[in-house]
């Protein structure tokens, strides 16, 4: 059965054998970011990474690589995150390097879509592409659109709520605190500091990850497996 190749686990000398078969390579971004009292902090780059790993054909798969723009999460303890300019960067020195070894086609995958985050891999993918080099940028958002508005029945749901709760349990069942699921719909400030909006949302979630369950976990990531399989 045709799977992913797992990058880490290979040698140099398998990795150049089996550019043979593929040279294809997902990379999987997101970095450490709170997801309310109930998920675990690695919440946006797993997701990613453990959908690619369920796609059943060749290519190559990179561990996650832990980078990105936290924006309204900043101010909270567990998240990392960097500018958007050195995410830019870190994303197209990576592709260039992946491309002068041989990959042919890189996708970059998120498990995070913020507006400034997405702008950044955008913009280094557009850079790439001047280059000559087939690169490309895809959110787990956006592979499981359909699916979120079949199954997700809380309007605004957008953070550690019931779309991605459910996506947890499906994928990492054990992590979640289930005893700590959390309803909140903060009213953001306009403009403000990463402080401010903790301040306007103290639990760090937007949505309702009450409602969360494995069954709608399962849904949105079957969607979600299926669309990144017809991407690769």
């Amino acid at each position: 059965m045709a799977k992913p190749f797992l990058f880490e686990q290979m040698s140099w000398k398998e990795i150049e054998s089996a550019q043979r078969k593929t040279r294809t390579v997902v990379i999987p971004i997101s970095m450490l970011e709170e997801h309310g009292p109930h998920l675990p902090v690695s919440t946006d780059y797993l997701r990613p990474y453990e959908i690619a790993k369920r796609v059943k054909k060749n290519f190559f798969l990179l561990p996650p690589i832990i980078i990105g723009n936290a924006g309204k999460g900043a101010a909270f303890p567990g998240t990392v995150s960097v500018s958007a300019q050195t995410l830019k960067r870190v994303i197209a020195e990576m592709c260039e390097s992946l491309h002068f070894t041989g990959f042919r086609k890189i996708l970059v995958f998120s498990g995070h879509d913020g507006k400034k985050h997405s702008n950044a891999v955008e913009r280094a993918v557009k850079k790439l592409r001047k280059k000559g080099i087939n690169a490309s940028y895809i959110t787990t958002s956006v592979l499981e659109k359909r699916a979120k508005e079949k199954v997700i029945e809380t309007h605004g749901d957008s953070h550690a709520g019931e779309k991605e709760t459910s996506e947890m349990l499906e994928l990492a069942n054990a992590s979640v605190r289930k005893g700590r699921l959390v309803k909140s719909f903060p009213n953001y400030p306009k403009r403000g500091s990463a402080l401010d909006f903790r301040k306007a949302n103290p639990s760090g979630v937007k949505g309702d990850s009450t409602k969360a369950s494995r069954r709608k976990g399962k849904i949105l990531i079957d969607e979600a497996v299926k669309n990144l399989s017809k991407l690769i």
